[in-house]
């Protein structure tokens, strides 16, 4: 395996921030399927935020989005320097 291919490989295995834009204001039912991520809602929307997931962990995220019907509209990946700073492209949670 070439050094090429392995750095490839610990890119997608390393964890990062991520957030992920539904339709929609989240109901109780979703507030609480996605417990573990932090969530809030701007202008009819709903964004959750992971806390340092990798490429499965994110990928499972949008399966649960999917199996309970909601809507996916975007998915940023977030610097961790912007989210150690608590600055971020979208509001964060207050």
């Amino acid at each position: 395996m070439s050094a090429t291919h392995e750095r490839a490989g610990d890119a997608t295995k390393r964890p990062r921030v991520y957030e992920v834009k539904i339709r929609g204001v989240a109901s109780d039912l979703v507030r609480a399927e996605f417990d573990d991520v932090e969530l809030w809602e701007v202008q009819g929307a709903t964004w959750l935020r992971t806390d340092g997931a990798d490429t499965a962990a994110l990928y499972g995220l949008i399966k649960r989005i999917e199996m309970l019907g909601l809507v996916l509209l975007e998915v940023d990946t977030v610097d961790m320097d912007a989210v150690d700073a608590d600055v971020s492209e979208h509001p964060a949670p207050s």
